[in-house]
């Protein structure tokens, strides 16, 4: 079983028996996971766009450079406040450099998936869309041959199904995006105990 893309804050996040994709949203937490040099588990470095005012594409660049899965890259109009100039000069410069080095990137599109979409339509690399939540638009990545990893709220979230019922099942990756947003979507504290149940629930909502 395998969490396709989550944050953690401390090794005790992970759960053993499940491989995880990891993911650094800004220089700091990357050198930090780095340093873990976590066994069985990948790494995917990307200036998140909530950071995208706080850090430069140059202090983010060393850890791009060696990042075997760029992400999570993207654009926020709903949960952060960063200028939209700001966020799609820093997507951009990650986007162009995810083409040259020809790696996979996981992307967030909170409200800006129409955006998006045209944004990475000429760039030939593996594209992975994060947590998909919205109604419209999801054609334009199944044309592009995306893959989408579900959501933790899949039993609630009808864009959520609405993913599940339209993107073919060999695109599907599952997540939990980590504890914190386990907690927020099950209103609970969560420990790593939780990670294998909900990403079997998922199995099961989608079988």
């Amino acid at each position: 079983m395998m969490d396709f893309h989550t944050h953690i804050k401390n090794v005790e996040d992970l759960y053993p028996d499940v491989t995880s994709v990891i993911c650094g949203s800004f220089p700091e937490e990357c050198a930090w996971l780095n340093s873990l040099k976590l066994p069985r588990n990948y790494l995917s470095f990307g200036l998140h766009p909530w950071y995208a005012e706080k850090y430069s594409f140059e202090e983010m660049e060393p850890f791009l450079l060696t990042a075997k899965i760029m992400g999570e890259i993207g654009l926020d109009n709903i949960w952060c406040s960063v200028p939209m100039k700001k966020q799609k000069s820093i997507l951009q410069l990650q986007l162009a450099l995810a083409k040259q080095k020809g790696c996979p990137i996981i992307l967030h599109t909170k409200g800006m998936e129409l955006e998006i979409a045209y944004l990475i339509k000429n760039i030939n690399v593996c594209k992975i869309i994060h947590w998909y939540s919205c109604h419209n638009y999801i054609e334009e990545y199944i044309k592009q041959d995306s893959y989408f990893t579900v959501g933790p709220d899949i039993w609630e979230n009808q864009f959520v199904q609405e993913v599940v019922k339209k993107v073919p099942i060999s695109r599907l990756l599952l997540e939990t995006d980590g504890l914190a947003s386990l907690e927020w979507v099950l209103n609970k504290p969560c420990t790593r105990e939780i990670i294998p149940i909900v990403l079997a629930g998922s199995i099961s909502y989608i079988a």
